[in-house]
């Protein structure tokens, strides 16, 4: 049955955001710790873009902390900070991209969430940004 519990988490992935990521896991101990963001995340300037990460975990079920790394000087954050909380029992969380009226237009920079609780630290899981020319007609 642990296969399962890695297989669910990557059909929910695949049925609610455009493909998954760069899934990285770390185990010690017998406990078993990933983290999966979405393939990419594609948002206009000025907007906002919603998108999903999912934690896994074996033989624990501890509140994980995720931290984001974006490109600096891009025009991109993560509405509510970089670090955030998935809380006990809980395998996913929706986060808020936001870019700014003046982000840099691109066809995909490189973004990172890092998963960590405990002792279990999975390397950055990596996936792309793709920020859209947004509309310069409006305020």
């Amino acid at each position: 049955m642990k296969w399962a519990s890695l297989v669910f988490p990557a059909l929910v992935c695949l049925v609610l955001v455009s493909g998954c990521g760069d899934t990285k896991t770390d185990k010690k101990d017998g406990k078993e710790l990933s983290v999966t963001p979405p393939k990419s995340v594609t948002v206009e300037q000025g907007k906002k873009a919603e998108f999903e990460v999912s934690v896994s975990r074996t033989k624990f079920n501890d509140e994980v902390t995720l931290k984001f790394d974006l490109p600096k000087d891009s025009g991109l954050s993560i509405e509510g900070g970089a670090t955030q909380k998935v809380e006990k029992e809980k395998d996913k969380k929706t986060f808020t991209l936001v870019a700014a009226k003046d982000a840099t237009v691109t066809d995909g920079v490189e973004g990172s969430v890092t998963a960590t609780s405990g002792d279990l630290k999975p390397n950055p899981s990596k996936f792309k940004v793709v920020v859209k020319k947004g509309d310069t007609t409006s305020d």
